[in-house]
């Protein structure tokens, strides 16, 4: 049987796939490469992140390249978080690489981190790392415990993803160790956690894993069946690192040699674009070799040029394994190459390999006898670190206490200081109260003058006039006729009245100046307050007009409110009375969500000097708007009015209310 045409074809076609993938690679790489210089901060290390796991399933180099410029990036930035993800980033890049030792490095670095944050999940994925990086070696004894620490704390915090890995990680230890009943349980629970969390990639390895495992326990239908499973997952996430596994394996269950060594070029099509010193493409590339001599020797004689192409593939993974360091690759290809050789009837160079094969397992038995060695010396420091450890044990124990001591000094030492603290506290509050209680009685002699003062001049003329009048009839009853005395009476009354009003509105004024009388502020009607006026200002309706806009009701104490306006009023009615054609408005209307009042007269007007009593605390002498000018200045403060002043001589005065809105 011959089959070199359908052999030269499939290399030809996987050639043109692969150089057309990597094109298309390039140019997505170029893409994300493109993002860096305009993103910043965090942002920057998503796109590294992007990079590295873009590379992670073609070119593991590459990607630990942008690794390694990421750690660079996030320490510039001091993003600690950064900084661990990318150095456990890097390890399993260096896993994939074969560099097992430097992966370690990359996790401690990547672990201390992510316990100093206390990020649980990133700890879990970091003791998985670990574990599979000690199970590459073989070391299964060593990767155990670091899964099986993984399964339990992902468990334990409830993160079904980080259980799934851990589960699929222990699938593969049992594979390795040949018990494939617990390989399968293992990825069956792995499978079922990573399609609870739609883990495309991760339902991708449970199917390789499970197909691996019903291979091993000849059930071939049963892996062909997960194969197909696992590629189509590989695909449709873009996985061509585990697409190439799922190629390379699914390989053995093809009975029929070109069939298998379809598979095999297919993989190793992949493998030396992604990964070529794996130890998966290491094997894939001596089985290629392995196919084509069982192409060659079906026919007889042996075809030469399918046993040139074993021998080159042979001697293909006999390098390969030499680069990685895999002293038992190299002697089982040498072996192989040497039956080759003999084949072609080259006897002089397969003599010579068939001795290399002897010396590289004389030398590999050996290096079992140093590696048992090593393992001895390793128990040995491990016993000697154990003493250690319960040396500095004790050391900080001792340390603890003397730091119990200290801190109870400290202690002492804190709640003296701060015992003087609060006294110190008291002190300066009852020096501010001291202060305070000065503050308001020097206030309280100055209200005290102003009352006095204003008494004085308010109170001084409407009494001397009373008085005036009484004495003048007394002395002389018969001086004034009868239309003088009714003249005169009706001034006496309106006096009387006067006197009567400033008295209300002193009573009001002393109480605000007291800080035990508060307002009550309520709803007031403005319409309420415009009929109080005009009944208090009855008779001179002539005079008086009131314009409300709207139905407007605004909020404070009604009795404030009605002193200012009452005093307000009063004055502007005095200043038209003798004024031809004299008119005073009272005017209501919404403003800025407040209510505006207005209390308008086209009198003198006010000079500069009345208007400052407004503003000032001190008595208007020879006033005539006198005493009600400070109650309606401190009336108005008291229920936080907001009053302003306008007047031109000559043309009459305005004075402005602003008031909240009920």
């Amino acid at each position: 049987m011959r089959f070199p045409p359908l052999v030269f074809l499939m290399g030809a076609a996987f050639a043109v796939t692969a150089f057309a993938g990597a094109a298309v690679a390039q140019n997505k790489a170029a893409v994300l490469i493109a993002k860096l210089p305009v993103t910043k901060d965090t942002a920057r290390g998503y796109v590294y992140n992007d990079i590295c796991n873009f590379y992670a399933s073609s070119q593991a180099d590459s990607g630990l390249y942008w690794a390694r410029e990421a750690i660079r990036y996030t320490e510039s930035i001091h993003w600690k978080k950064g900084i661990g993800f990318f150095h456990s980033l890097a390890g399993r890049m260096n896993n994939d690489l074969a560099r097992y030792d430097a992966a370690l490095k990359e996790f401690d670095t990547a672990m201390s981190i992510f316990i100093a944050i206390r990020d649980t999940a990133k700890m879990i994925s970091t003791i998985n790392d670990i574990g599979v990086s000690y199970m590459n070696r073989s070391r299964f004894d060593q990767a155990a415990p670091y899964f099986f620490q993984a399964l339990s704390l992902a468990e334990a915090k409830g993160n079904k993803s980080l259980a799934a890995v851990a589960n699929s990680n222990i699938s593969d230890l049992y594979y390795a160790q040949s018990d494939w009943q617990r390989a399968i349980r293992y990825d069956t629970l792995a499978i079922g956690l990573y399609g609870e969390v739609r883990d495309s990639t991760g339902l991708a390895n449970g199917y390789l894993g499970l197909a691996n495992a019903y291979l091993k326990t000849s059930d071939t239908a049963g892996a062909r069946t997960y194969y197909a499973k696992a590629a189509a997952m590989e695909k449709a996430v873009g996985n061509d690192f585990g697409l190439a596994e799922v190629y390379t394996n699914e390989a053995v269950t093809r009975s029929r040699v070109p069939d298998a060594l379809a598979e095999q070029l297919r993989a190793q099509a992949i493998w030396d674009r992604v990964s070529p010193l794996h130890s998966i493409s290491i094997n894939n590339t001596g089985n290629i070799g392995l196919s084509y001599k069982a192409l060659a020797t079906a026919d007889t004689p042996a075809n030469r040029e399918l046993l040139h192409k074993a021998e080159t593939y042979m001697l293909k993974a006999i390098d390969m394994s030499r680069k990685v360091a895999d002293s038992g690759g190299v002697a089982y290809f040498t072996g192989v190459l040497a039956e080759l050789q003999g084949l072609m009837g080259d006897y002089k160079d397969a003599y010579e390999n068939f001795h290399k094969y002897q010396d590289e397992e004389d030398s590999l038995h050996s290096q079992e006898s140093k590696n048992k060695l090593a393992e001895l010396e390793e128990l040995h420091e491990v016993a000697l670190r154990d003493k250690q450890i319960e040396i500095t044990r004790l050391n900080l124990l001792a340390e603890k206490r003397r730091r119990l001591v200290l801190i109870v000094g400290l202690c002492l030492v804190g709640v003296i200081g701060v015992l003087l603290f609060f006294q110190n506290r008291a002190r300066q509050r009852t020096n501010v109260q001291l202060r305070r209680l000065n503050k308001d009685l020097a206030a309280a002699e100055k209200v005290k003058a102003k009352f006095f003062a204003i008494l004085s001049h308010d109170l001084r003329s409407p009494i001397a006039g009373f008085i005036n009048f009484i004495n003048l009839q007394r002395a002389k009853p018969d001086l004034l006729n009868a239309a003088k005395v009714a003249a005169h009476q009706q001034k006496i009354a309106d006096y009387a009245e006067g006197l009567l009003s400033s008295m209300e509105a002193m009573l009001l004024w002393s109480k605000g100046q007291m800080e035990s009388f508060t307002p009550e502020s309520r709803p007031v009607p403005v319409s309420a307050l415009f009929r109080h006026l005009a009944i208090f200002f009855a008779g001179q309706e002539n005079l008086l007009s009131f314009v409300e806009e709207g139905e407007l009701t605004l909020y404070s104490d009604d009795n404030y409110v009605k002193t200012i306006l009452h005093n307000l009023t009063a004055n502007a009615l005095r200043a038209v009375a003798a004024q031809p054609g004299g008119r005073v408005e009272c005017r209501a209307f919404a403003s800025g969500g407040r209510v505006a009042l207005e209390i308008r007269d086209n009198g003198p007007g006010m000079t500069h000097e009345q208007l400052r009593a407004i503003e000032e605390d001190r008595p208007l002498s020879q006033s005539s708007r006198g005493f009600g000018l400070h109650i309606v200045r401190d009336l108005a403060r008291a229920i936080g009015c907001r009053i302003s002043v306008t007047s031109e001589i000559g043309a009459g005065t305005t004075f402005h209310l602003g008031f909240a809105a009920a």
